[in-house]
């Protein structure tokens, strides 16, 4: 049913624009929740070890000065933290990159399209239920 809901042209495959679309989708819900899950001592924002951290898990290779440097360019309160509205600003900016080596991870054929088995192995990846959508 996934899918069948993002495949415009009736292939019965998603091309990388298809899934692009798919993963906005996602993305408010997932970058709350990755904010949320780097949060470690739930002040609301992410320093520079918590946004090293959770740039990583989102695909980025991020060392500690280049984490310090982005939270500079973006921490326009000068609180030396990043709040969820921030950190989702720079999720939004590194995403194209980011969504690139996601769709080639699960594009397994190397066919420049995800077929519905790769599709259901990104969602539970991004553990979403499958099989009740």
């Amino acid at each position: 049913q996934i899918l069948g809901d993002w495949d415009d042209n009736g292939s019965g495959q998603l091309g990388l624009l298809q899934f692009a679309r798919l993963v906005e989708s996602l993305v408010p819900h997932t970058v709350m929740e990755v904010f949320e899950a780097f949060d470690s001592d739930k002040s609301g924002g992410l320093d520079k070890n918590e946004l090293a951290d959770a740039l990583r898990s989102l695909g980025r290779d991020v060392d500690s000065p280049a984490a310090k440097q982005m939270l500079q360019d973006y921490d326009e309160n000068h609180s030396e933290q990043l709040e969820l509205i921030q950190f989702a600003q720079l999720a939004e900016r590194l995403a194209p990159l980011a969504l690139w080596r996601v769709f080639q991870v699960f594009d397994t054929e190397k066919r420049g399209v995800l077929d519905a088995t790769d599709l259901s192995r990104f969602m539970r990846a991004m553990t979403i239920d499958v099989t009740s959508k």
